[in-house]
C-alpha cells in the first residue's frame, strides 16, 4: 500500500539502513549474466503485427503464434537464414557459430484482470476505508508478530510438513495469548 500512497512518496529519506533482519549473507552469482557486446531484444525495430528489423536491416517473420507464460505472452521471430550467414554483424547477433539464423522472442505482459483477487484487494486497501483498516494494523497484527519474531524467537519453523508447521503456530501463537492473559492481573 505505501508503494503506491502519494502521502508516503519520500519515506525512502527516512531510512538510514536497510532491514535489520535481512540475511547477511552475500547474494549468489546470477546463473545467467547479461551477455555484453551482443545485440539486445531492445536493439531490433518492431513494425507490430509479424515482422521486425534487425540492427543490420534484415527482416525476422513470426508465425504470430503466441505462447503462455503466466502472466507474460511470448513472440517468437526467426530470421531467414540466407540474411544471417552473409550478415556482417552476424558475431555481435549470433552468440553460437553453428547457429544458422537468429531467432528472437518478444515477452508481452498480458493486460491485468480487474477480477483477479489480488487486485480487488489492492483497491480495497486504497480506499479510504481500506486506508483507514490498514492503518489499524500496526497496532492489533504487527506486535503479534513482532512478539513471536523477536521474544519467542520463531524466526523460522523448526518442522517439516504443513500440519506440524500448523501445530508449532498455533502452539506460539497460545503462549502468546496466555503472556497477555497473565500480564492483565484480573484473573480472568
Amino acid at each position: 500500500m505505501r508503494q503506491r500512497d502519494e502521502r508516503y512518496a519520500e519515506q525512502a529519506k527516512h531510512k538510514a539502513k536497510g532491514e535489520v533482519l535481512h540475511d547477511k549473507r552475500k547474494p549468489a552469482a546470477s546463473p545467467n549474466p547479461k551477455v555484453k557486446g551482443y545485440f539486445s531484444v531492445a536493439d531490433f525495430v518492431f513494425e507490430g503485427g509479424n515482422t521486425c528489423t534487425c540492427p543490420a536491416g534484415c527482416t525476422l517473420r513470426s508465425s504470430g503464434a503466441l505462447y503462455s507464460a503466466g502472466r507474460y505472452q511470448r513472440q517468437e521471430f526467426k530470421a531467414r537464414a540466407s540474411d544471417c550467414q552473409a550478415c556482417a554483424l552476424r558475431s555481435q547477433c549470433i552468440r553460437t557459430p553453428q547457429t544458422a539464423q537468429r531467432k528472437i522472442a518478444v515477452h508481452l505482459r498480458m493486460p491485468d484482470d480487474p477480477n483477479e483477487p489480488i487486485h480487488r484487494m489492492r483497491a480495497a486497501i486504497d480506499s479510504a476505508h481500506g486506508r483507514r483498516l490498514y492503518s489499524q494494523r500496526i497496532a492489533t497484527v504487527e506486535p503479534v508478530f513482532g512478539n513471536l519474531r523477536h521474544n519467542k524467537r520463531l524466526s523460522r519453523f523448526t518442522v517439516r510438513g504443513k500440519d506440524k508447521v500448523g501445530t508449532q503456530w498455533r502452539l506460539f501463537c497460545l503462549v502468546h495469548n496466555i503472556e497477555k492473559i497473565a500480564k492483565r492481573g484480573d484473573g480472568t
